[in-house]
């Protein structure tokens, strides 16, 4: 940076109660030094202003901002954004975290998180800045977006598309998609902070070079192209990151199939790709989100407070959410995703936090026990939950023991690729699950009341086939039987081809079915997971950190069952949620019931 000729600005200390600062820019050319000045306001009536919402890049402070004739300095990133929004006639009212937030002062950076969603929210628009373009694509990428909303919009060209690029995609150029690939993997689409941002109703214009776009636009673009996801995958589309991020913050009906958004531990779960220069922001980002006010007291009174540690903030997070609201705690336990977790005593957790405490930090997968899946492993009985000393007590009841484990299940494990010679859906069935055909006669858990073991394979290996009602706006118990069967039969016929592996009266059931929906639901819920099969039979998809010896159990107020494994004295580890084709619906409380099962008390580390 270049040396300075003016004095440091000197911020002034914020008044207590809701007040920020306004910034307000000058008019200049390009060549002109950025200036403006600073404005404490309460946040009711700030007026007209538009938040600027970009990627700071280097920390390092290699630009500077007059303001009231002293110096403050400026990231090159925040630079290049307020050169290129700066109009040359009149000033523009903004809000900048960079210089409208003492970044000096740790606790007013805190309190000013509070505000976060409520200067977005209030806005008259919201700027985004994408970056420079020196390769001058953000044209190009641009048009293709206004293309294909017009294309969208026409029924005929639409269905001309859906042939293109579903039967004939094969045929396609890459190059044709180049334009949108670079645009959906800039930086700023994986910051963590844009879920706020850009998520409330306030319009959005996105620059990106000399160029501009409408968000709306994009974002309706990127709805129509959800179906299409083999095309995504070939062109190395990433617009399901901008499908996450649209309208975070607004609250949708309560029966929609975006009703998962009430839940914050849901939230903090599909976050958990975005990048944060700080772990405890990836809590801190929630605040101001309306699933806070869904009941839980506790998680409602919950402040950032960045003179906490990382673990003290995960591990508050998850306690509030635990304690305050018994009816839906249990997602809490179903956030633990361990990349690697001690097989015997004595060893430690990698990451200091107690076992049943997510760390988000890390992204290991799908997450079953969404809020509005209809699971209920737990037979609508309530958690019952207490911590002391980092030590979680949960009620429950143990149902098996793990026998033997897969290796871990890769992203598109269950693509249907003619060249692959190691499918994944003929070695599980062979070496986990020890059958040697796929047929109707053998019975899961060699019962012959239960359904065939076929069935219960592909029902676990696609967590019941969920993920397809809920895109199509179904409900669950609507779907037939035989089309959730058909749908995995039209699937392994497909995969497996002519072998003799798969009985005739197999290929005649998978007639009809979707094979491309059971793929899609199988590659989502089993990538980073494990398979398994019980001592009794059981077939389970679980962490992938699941092995040999590790406990079945159901837990009061849990969607799904859990694996345990048991630890030192009696206590426990909690390795993660699972799908048990045969306890999803309240069996185990059942057999419970019966005398069968056992109630007891699990003490998790």
């Amino acid at each position: 940076m270049p040396p300075r000729n003016k004095d440091s600005y000197c911020y002034t200390p914020l008044s207590d109660g809701p007040y920020i600062r306004i910034l307000t820019l000058y008019p200049g050319h390009q060549a002109d030094p950025l200036s403006g000045e600073l404005q404490v306001i309460h946040i009711e009536e700030t007026g007209e202003y538009e938040p600027l919402s970009y990627v700071w890049g280097d920390s390092g402070r290699c630009s500077e901002f007059i303001c009231f004739d002293k110096s403050i300095e400026l990231t090159t990133s925040l630079q290049g954004a307020l050169q290129r929004i700066r109009k040359q006639d009149q000033p523009r009212r903004l809000w900048v975290d960079q210089l409208c937030i003492n970044q000096n002062d740790q606790e007013e950076r805190s309190r000013q998180v509070q505000f976060m969603n409520t200067i977005y929210k209030n806005a008259t628009h919201v700027l985004v800045w994408l970056g420079d373009d020196p390769l001058d694509e953000s044209r190009n990428a641009f048009e293709l977006i206004r293309s294909l909303d017009q294309t969208f919009k026409n029924k005929e060209e639409k269905e001309k598309f859906r042939v293109r690029y579903t039967e004939q995609l094969h045929k396609q150029s890459v190059e044709d998609w180049a334009p949108l690939e670079h645009l959906t993997n800039k930086a700023w689409f994986t910051r963590g902070w844009i879920v706020q941002e850009i998520g409330t109703r306030a319009p959005a214009t996105l620059y990106w070079g000399k160029s501009e776009c409408d968000w709306a636009l994009i974002n309706g673009v990127v709805q129509e192209l959800a179906d299409f996801h083999h095309l995504r995958g070939r062109f190395g589309l990433k617009t399901s990151l901008i499908k996450y991020m649209f309208q975070r913050f607004i609250e949708p009906p309560r029966l929609s199939r975006h009703a998962n958004r009430f839940s914050l531990m849901y939230e903090l779960q599909r976050a958990r790709h975005c990048k944060l220069t700080d772990p405890r922001d990836r809590v801190f980002i929630f605040l101001g989100h309306y699933s806070l006010r869904m009941g839980n007291t506790l998680l409602a009174e919950m402040r950032a407070d960045h003179s906490k540690t990382v673990e003290e903030v995960y591990v508050d997070v998850a306690t509030r959410a635990l304690l305050g609201d018994p009816e839906r705690s249990l997602i809490t336990l179903a956030s633990v995703q361990h990349p690697k977790l001690p097989a015997s005593p004595g060893a430690t957790i990698e990451n200091d936090l107690p076992s049943w405490v997510p760390d988000w930090r890390r992204s290991e997968g799908h997450l079953m026990s969404e809020p509005v899946s209809p699971h209920c492993a737990h037979g609508n009985r309530t958690s019952q939950v207490t911590i002391e000393g980092g030590l979680l007590s949960v009620r429950g009841t143990r149902v098996d023991v793990i026998e033997i484990c897969s290796k871990t299940l890769k992203w598109k494990e269950f693509h249907c690729d003619p060249t692959r010679k190691d499918l994944a859906i003929e070695s599980l069935w062979t070496d986990v699950c020890g059958e040697t055909s796929f047929d109707l006669k053998t019975r899961y858990m060699d019962d012959p009341n239960s359904d065939s073991a076929v069935f219960a394979y592909l029902q676990t290996l696609s967590v019941g086939g969920i993920a397809t009602a809920l895109r199509d706006g179904r409900r669950y118990q609507d779907i037939d039987r035989k089309d959730l069967f058909a749908r995995g039969l039209a699937y392994l016929t497909k995969a497996l081809g002519t072998s003799n592996l798969v009985s005739p009266e197999l290929h005649q059931m998978a007639e009809g079915g979707d094979y491309h929906n059971w793929t899609r639901d199988a590659d989502c819920a089993a990538s980073n997971r494990a398979f398994a099969r019980t001592q009794q039979g059981r077939y389970v998809l679980g962490p992938r950190v699941m092995q040999l010896g590790d406990i079945l159990c159901v837990l009061y107020g849990g969607k799904m069952p859990f694996v345990l494994r048991a630890w030192s004295n009696g206590d426990f580890l909690l390795v993660g949620e699972c799908y048990t084709h045969g306890l999803m619906e309240g069996q185990a409380v059942d057999m419970m019931e019966a005398g069968e099962l056992v109630e007891e008390t699990f003490h998790v580390r």
